[in-house]
């Protein structure tokens, strides 16, 4: 091979591995692009969807805080998985709908909040008959409850009610 041959293959190599050499490893680049990937995809679950026309599924595609789509564990990592996409493998465990409070009693919410919290914690602060006590005290005094009205310095026995209403 002369000197000038010598400079074309090497040129052509390298200009042919520029060109190939990108091209392959843009082939070996797994996933979806990022504008289309899920967040998270919860994989190898039993997912009860309440949809009468797919009553389960294995998994739910999840983006921005609202599912993209719910299906196959296979057919969901295929077309959700990009490279920054969480995995959460529930090994069989059940996935049910409601990501809020599937049991909630927000009817009451007003009502309640009026209400002296006597629960423990974390909810509230009560964790001894002492601090129900002290609870009720400053509810009564910051929701001006006059004695008399629901609440009294003695105890409620069954005697003591008795006489109150005779």
């Amino acid at each position: 091979m002369s000197f000038v041959q010598g400079r074309r293959f090497a040129r052509f190599a390298v200009l042919s591995a520029s060109i190939v050499l990108p091209l392959s490893l843009s082939s070996c680049r797994t996933g979806v692009p990022d504008a289309d990937a899920a967040q998270i995809i919860f994989t190898n679950a039993d997912v009860v969807t309440m949809n009468e026309s797919q009553p389960s599924a294995q998994a739910v595609s999840v983006k921005a805080g609202k599912i993209l789509a719910v299906g196959s564990t296979e057919d969901l990592t295929r077309k959700y998985k990009g490279q920054a996409t969480q995995i959460v493998d529930l090994h069989g465990k059940t996935l049910l709908p409601g990501f809020i409070d599937p049991h909630s009693h927000f009817m009451n919410a007003l009502q309640i909040s009026a209400w002296a919290n006597v629960t423990a914690p974390p909810v509230g602060p009560v964790k001894s008959i002492p601090d129900i006590i002290a609870v009720l005290k400053e509810h009564q005094a910051k929701q001006k409850i006059a004695k008399g009205n629901g609440s009294s310095d003695t105890a409620t026995t069954a005697t003591n009610w008795r006489k109150s209403v005779n």
